[in-house]
C-alpha cells in the first residue's frame, strides 16, 4: 500500500541545535505578514528552542479555519470513513444512536467514494440527526501528506468542525460506546481542572517509532531525540533514559474550543 510513497528522510543534520538556533532569530523573521510561523519551546533552563520556519504560503489555511493568532481565544460527535471502512462506519453509527439516542448529532466525512454508492447513501440518509460531508483533499499539500494513511486529514476535519461547535468528540470507526456519560470529562474541562484536549488512551508503542523525524525540525518538542537510534515498540517511557515517551492514540478525542485547541491546530 505504501510502495508509491517515499518516507525516507535525511536526518543526519537534525537535532544538534547549534548556538545560532537558540535565541538568535529576530521576532520579525519568525513572522509572515504579522503571523508567527516559527514554533518555540521554552526549556527548564530558560533557553528558547526554535523550530524551522513554516512556509508563508500556508497562512491561508490558518485564515480558513480561524487558527491565526488574531483569533486567539479567551477563555459534536464526528467520524470519517472511506469505502473500505463503510461496514465499520455503519456499526459505529448504530452504536452511537443506540447509546446516545437520536438527539445526538453525528457528522461524518467521506474520505473515499462512499457518496457515489446510491445504496449506501440511501441508508445514511435514513439516519436521524446525521450530516454527511465530503472531505476536500485538494486543500492539503500534494504528495504523501494527502495519503489517507498519513492521517494528516484528521487535523483538517477537527479544525473545520470546531469552527461550528464549541465541543467535539472525535471517534474512529473502531470505537464502541458502552455508556453515554461524558460528565467525567466535560465538567473538569469546563472548570479548568483538566486540559481542553483529551486523548484517553495510549498507543501500544512509543512516540518516536511513528513520528517522521522531519517533524522535529519544525516542532522541536523533544530535544534529546537521537536520529540514528532505533526505538523499540515498547510504548514505555523510561525515566532513566527519557528516550521513549508513550504516544497517545487519536481514535477517540474530546476537544473543547479554547486557546489550547487553537494552538494545537495551528502547529
Amino acid at each position: 500500500m505504501y510502495k508509491n510513497y517515499d518516507f525516507s528522510y535525511d536526518n543526519s543534520a537534525l537535532f544538534s541545535y547549534p548556538e545560532q538556533n537558540i535565541d538568535a532569530l529576530s521576532s520579525e523573521s519568525e513572522e509572515c505578514f504579522g503571523e508567527k510561523m516559527v514554533y518555540t519551546l521554552k526549556m527548564n533552563d530558560s533557553r528558547i528552542i526554535r523550530g524551522k520556519k513554516f512556509n508563508c504560503s500556508l497562512t491561508w489555511l490558518l485564515e480558513r479555519y480561524k487558527l491565526s493568532d488574531k483569533y486567539a481565544i479567551k477563555e459534536k460527535i464526528e467520524v470519517s470513513a472511506n469505502d473500505f471502512y463503510y461496514p465499520s462506519l455503519r456499526t459505529v453509527i448504530a452504536n452511537v444512536k443506540k447509546t446516545f439516542g437520536c438527539k445526538q448529532k453525528i457528522i461524518a466525512y467521506d474520505l473515499g467514494t462512499i457518496t457515489k454508492n446510491k445504496e449506501w447513501m440511501s441508508e445514511l440518509d435514513s439516519v436521524c440527526n446525521f450530516e454527511w460531508r465530503i472531505f476536500d483533499f485538494s486543500q492539503m499539500v500534494e504528495g504523501r501528506v494527502r495519503h489517507p494513511k498519513s492521517y494528516a486529514w484528521k487535523i483538517f476535519v477537527w479544525a473545520h468542525v470546531l469552527l461550528e461547535y464549541d465541543t467535539v468528540v472525535w471517534i474512529d470507526t473502531s470505537v464502541v460506546f458502552y455508556k453515554n456519560d461524558f460528565k467525567r470529562f466535560f465538567e473538569p474541562m469546563e472548570n479548568g481542572k483538566i486540559g481542553t484536549v483529551q486523548n484517553p488512551s495510549f498507543a501500544s508503542h512509543g512516540m518516536n517509532i511513528s513520528t517522521h523525524p522531519g517533524m522535529y525540525e519544525f516542532l522541536p518538542m523533544y530535544t534529546n531525540f537521537e536520529p540514528n537510534k532505533t526505538y523499540e515498540l515498547t510504548g514505555i517511557y523510561k525515566e532513566s533514559t527519557k528516550t521513549d515517551p508513550p504516544q497517545f492514540e487519536t481514535n477517540f478525542v474530546i476537544m473543547h474550543k479554547s486557546e489550547q485547541t487553537r494552538q494545537m491546530m495551528k502547529w
